[in-house]
């Protein structure tokens, strides 16, 4: 998005994460031993609850956003090890080369209290709230 792409032009390192919480069309897990992945559809929940499904529709969005809360807390301890030099055992790459990721080791200013922004839009704001 234009948004992204702004922010990292300016230098900052910018992760969009896909939620696995079935708000996109369709994301893949996948899974360490080679096999298919596993399939996470898109899971429709109302926009304009009715009174009588209000409680359904809440404990739906609570539970998508607990899903969202668990993986922004991967994302910030994925930030910390890669500034610590962490090899990632879950990266596609040539074993031939050095992961790209190992370029960010201790260039990143992530230990610091208020050195990581975090921003999103629609529901993804409200799991930064």
């Amino acid at each position: 998005s234009h948004v992204t792409g702004s922010l990292a032009s300016h230098g900052m390192v910018v992760i969009a994460p896909e939620h696995r919480d079935g708000s996109a069309p369709i994301s893949f897990i996948n899974n360490k031993d080679g096999s298919p992945p596993k399939v996470i559809n898109y899971w429709n929940i109302q926009h304009y609850p009715q009174e009588e499904v209000y409680q359904n529709v809440a404990d739906s969005r609570n539970h998508q956003l607990k899903i969202r809360l668990w993986e922004l807390g991967l994302v910030h301890d994925a930030l910390l090890k890669l500034d610590n030099g962490e090899q990632f055992t879950n990266i596609i790459s040539d074993p031939r080369y050095p992961t790209p990721l190992s370029m960010f080791a201790s260039t990143l200013d992530v230990h610091s209290p208020g050195r990581i922004a975090w921003s999103g839009h629609s529901f993804g704001a409200a799991a930064i709230v």
